[in-house]
């Protein structure tokens, strides 16, 4: 079986969009409403594309995997890979710790029977399918999931700098309790009041929302507390009913300076008053990583993946209280 993007969507959890292009099929992760907000701001607008937190998905009894792909030239980061699961486990990976390749392919033989395959696509990169198929098939269906999990964030949040995306801990906490992801989080991004909206056909029983760190680096103090005001009242209209947990910052090298805000803890303040308003559950991003250049790629900002299994192990406890999971 070879797929279309019409064909291939009800198997891409985390995308809500897909459509034929002359390089493939694209996915997208946000609404064209969302999107918008980003115009005129090309580097913005390049991360918005990037494929995070989207894996294709599906059981099946196919007896091989063949995939072409190419990526933008133009990336966040040159590193990235696909990673392919079959029930569960690393099976393989296509890409580089250093820069990934603008063009390449999987071909895969598949291990017998019925199986869950998960491909899971680069979190810093937008990606065009040329060619998706199966063969040896004889059943393919959707996989179920038992949550739903809409993440909302910045750099850390889209999975800078994990190099695998499974590492970065939207994904991590996504498979530790079963969810479907949507990631809409986008590198650089601040609090903005109208982002969040109301998505047909995905009601989330989870949220995380993991702003601030540039909102401290770049914005006065009114126009922050303004525009998280207004995200947090915009989601709680769109979903009024999810649990929701706001991540203050986590530690940055440059954290005891002062910015025009104030200092690194007036953000972690603000957040916490509007999550008041709500009942939302807020986390110490501050205790999340330790804070030790070590566990950031660049020493000073993005955890890397030993920082993330921090963050991930340190996150889990209050997603499963949310959730109510024993």
């Amino acid at each position: 079986m070879q797929f279309s993007a019409q064909t291939l969507l009800p198997y891409a959890s985390g995308a809500l969009a897909a459509w034929d292009t002359p390089a493939g099929i694209c996915l997208r992760r946000l609404t064209p409403r969302q999107l918008q907000q980003f115009e005129g701001d090309h580097g913005m607008v390049i991360r918005s594309r990037c494929n995070a937190g989207i894996a294709l998905e599906m059981r099946t009894d196919a007896q091989a995997l063949e995939m072409d792909f190419s990526v933008q030239a133009e990336a966040p980061r040159p590193y990235g890979y696909i990673e392919v699961f079959v029930d569960g486990a690393p099976f393989a990976a296509e890409g580089s710790d250093a820069e990934m390749p603008l063009q390449a392919s999987l071909r895969l033989a598949l291990p017998g029977g019925v199986k869950a395959i998960e491909i899971l696509l680069p979190a810093l990169h937008e990606m065009a399918i040329s060619h998706f198929a199966l063969r040896g098939e004889t059943r393919i269906e959707p996989i179920a999931h038992r949550f739903r999990y809409l993440a909302f964030g910045d750099s850390i949040s889209q999975g800078y700098d994990a190099i695998f995306s499974s590492r970065a801990y939207p994904m991590r906490i996504a498979r530790e309790i079963d969810a479907l992801l949507l990631n809409q989080a986008v590198g650089g991004d601040v609090f903005r009041a109208e982002f969040p909206e109301a998505l047909p056909g995905f009601v989330p029983d989870i949220i995380t929302v993991a702003y601030g760190t540039n909102d401290w680096n770049g914005r006065d103090r009114a126009d922050f507390e303004a525009s998280a005001a207004g995200f947090f009242q915009n989601l709680h209209s769109a979903y009024p009913d999810a649990p929701v947990l706001a991540i203050t910052p986590i530690w940055r090298a440059d954290g005891g300076e002062m910015r025009k805000l104030g200092p690194f803890g007036a953000v972690g303040e603000s957040i916490r008053r509007e999550c008041a308003k709500y009942g939302y559950t807020v986390v110490d991003g501050l205790s999340l990583v330790p804070h030790d250049p070590k566990y950031f790629r660049d020493e000073y900002l993005h955890p890397n993946m030993e920082g993330f299994d921090w963050y991930f192990a340190n996150l889990t406890g209050a997603v499963h209280q949310a959730l109510k999971i024993e």
